[in-house]
């Protein structure tokens, strides 16, 4: 008489081929006699295989034997579960691909040709077997098994390879078929394990792999189990028996499942805690405090300007890029020694019309008799700022100037011949080294916009001075595109931000992995939104002097997440910080 095991395995070979001849054969000559069969059925079980298996299929097939028209032109692999779609070339994509192309909740539109459309059938059947014809490796090749066959056979494969993993149900491990018989639940002398028949834990005392018995000592005495029995107390995060246990005969959980239940709660709180930690750091590195120091000599009126005007389109950008952000800007103005008004301070404010309203009182005026200009003096007003107004982690300078500082030591003698009226440095005795650590201990990332090549070895030496790799030279000669460079140096300023909450302030997060793929059947889904950004109509929405809004449309698509209890090593990421 067959097992029960035997019967089981036909029934899922016997499953597996029904599935296979469903997908391939052509459709029934009367549509009535085969409504359990549509293609819609059939791709969505292939679909439903694919996702079990450990790995995207490689194929072998040689690029010429097949047609190039059945790659898919969004994702260009293979078509997978393909589909139709309703624009007039009748343009063929992989279900998964067409779910970017939706622009209004009943309209999508074609990436090829653009137009529009409303319906996606399934590929017609012929497509899907000449796509079954596609060679593949086994999904499993990794771990030895060197089938190589059609893709339309892979179903039935995949349902008797023995490399393929299965769940044994008694420990919960994930064994491949082939080292089934061999597999035998590790119980250690000393272990701790719960036993079906008892509510207590239990301390193993003998354990012999050739021996299906087990000689476990619980509270109420030593008894001997079957192996098959007894699980792992640190699977039930049940405590080992005490005395106040073998009294009060109580334990931490009332059941086995309820044990299982507790572990699982406190792996999701301990993955959701470190989700909130990132979230946290992003919060944090979203507020940004900026300071505008810039030369207000004659020769910078077109870029005092330039950021007088364009301060708004800087706060829009920064607004659109990181929607949580919050901003405070500041501007400092500096001259030369000798000028009527050496320096114009405004402190950090969330306003952008405050910010123009005080820009346009800076006149473009004064060089004090020379052509080397007051940057120490500018600087150290910037530092003086309160950079820590809003509790902001990204903390940026951007100075823009045309001329070096005063003192020969910072200017190059081959490009700069101009007269210097304080030759020896700044006459107020500042000292670049001792500010720009200053500025460094507090954080305060440094941007130069350049606008000549005079103020290059000011800039070198300031940034040695300082400890180097502290300055980020941005070209900003162009004052059409100030906006441009400010935002994408704020922009990159957050991500430094980031990397250095993420790295440096906290201790590295200690990840702990799953050697098995989890058991997605049993983890509960999560309702999320996705926010993406739509596609362009037009390839002239990417060219210079565009508008802005053509690539910032956004769109909302709701759909499910599963969190497994533990990263597991199968997959593209494992874990990230």
């Amino acid at each position: 008489m067959a097992s029960k095991t035997d019967r089981g395995e036909r029934d899922i070979k016997s499953f597996l081929a029904d599935v296979r001849s469903a997908m391939t054969r052509q459709p029934s000559a009367n549509p009535g006699d085969d409504d359990n069969s549509t293609p819609e059925v059939q791709q969505s079980m292939w679909r439903a295989v694919l996702r079990c298996l450990p790995r995207d299929l490689e194929y072998v097939t040689a690029d010429d034997s097949i047609d190039q028209n059945l790659r898919c032109p969004v994702c260009l692999a293979w078509l997978l579960d393909p589909v139709q779609l309703g624009c007039p070339a009748k343009h063929m994509l992989c279900r998964t691909c067409t779910s970017g192309l939706q622009v209004s909740p009943h309209r999508s539109v074609c990436p090829l040709d653009r137009c529009p459309f409303t319906e996606t059938p399934p590929a017609a059947p012929a497509v899907i077997a000449s796509l079954s014809q596609l060679q593949v490796r086994c999904p499993y090749s990794a771990a030895g098994c060197s089938w190589i066959g059609n893709r339309g056979d892979l179903l039935q494969h995949t349902g008797c390879c023995d490399r393929a993993l299965e769940e044994c149900r008694q420990c919960g491990a994930h064994v491949r078929r082939c080292e089934r018989l061999a597999h035998v639940h590790a119980l250690e002398v000393g272990m701790q394990v719960q036993w079906n028949g008892s509510e207590g834990v239990g301390e193993v005392v003998r354990s012999d792999l050739l021996s299906d018995t087990v000689m476990v000592r619980f509270p109420e005495g030593i008894r001997s189990c079957l192996r098959c029995e007894l699980v792992p107390a640190s699977w039930t995060n049940v405590r080992p028996p005490t005395a106040a246990d073998v009294n009060e005969g109580t334990t931490a959980h009332g059941t086995l499942a309820e044990a299982r239940h507790a572990v699982e709660n406190t792996n999701v709180q301990r993955r959701q805690a470190e989700i909130d930690s990132v979230l946290n750091v992003y919060e944090q590195a979203e507020r940004i405090n900026v300071c505008f120091v810039v030369d207000c000599t004659g020769s910078m009126r077109r870029h005092i300007e330039a950021v007088k005007f364009q301060i708004f389109g800087i706060v829009r950008e920064m607004a659109a890029r990181l929607p949580s952000s919050m901003m405070h800007i500041a501007f400092v103005g500096y001259r030369d020694h000798g000028d009527t008004i050496r320096l114009e301070e405004f402190p950090f404010t969330t306003s952008a019309t405050e910010f123009k309203n005080f820009v346009d009182t800076v006149g473009a005026w004064g060089c004090g008799g020379d052509v080397p200009e007051d940057v120490l003096g500018g600087l150290q007003t910037a530092l003086n700022l309160d950079w820590s107004i809003g509790g902001a982690a990204t903390r940026v300078l951007i100075h823009i100037g045309d001329a070096p500082c005063h003192g020969h030591y910072y200017q190059d003698r081959d490009c700069f011949t101009c007269k210097d009226n304080y030759p020896d440095g700044d006459p107020e005795g500042i000292q670049p080294g001792v500010l720009l650590h200053n500025l460094r201990a507090k954080e305060v990332q440094y941007v130069f916009g350049k606008i000549n090549s005079t103020t290059d070895k000011m800039i070198r030496l300031f940034d040695e001075e300082a400890g180097g790799d502290y300055i980020q030279v941005r070209e900003m000669r162009d004052t059409r595109l100030v906006a441009e460079t400010v935002t994408n140096s704020l922009h990159a300023s957050v991500a430094t931000t980031v990397t250095a909450l993420s790295a440096g302030r906290r201790a590295p997060n200690v990840v702990k992995t799953s050697e098995d793929i989890p058991i997605w059947r049993d983890v509960v889904a999560q309702d999320i939104q996705l926010h993406r950004c739509q596609q362009v109509s037009s390839i002239s929405d990417l060219c210079t002097g565009a508008s802005a809004s053509a690539t910032q449309r956004m769109c909302t698509d709701v759909a499910t997440l599963k969190l497994a209890a533990l990263p597991f090593s199968q997959g593209e990421t494992r874990a990230a910080r």
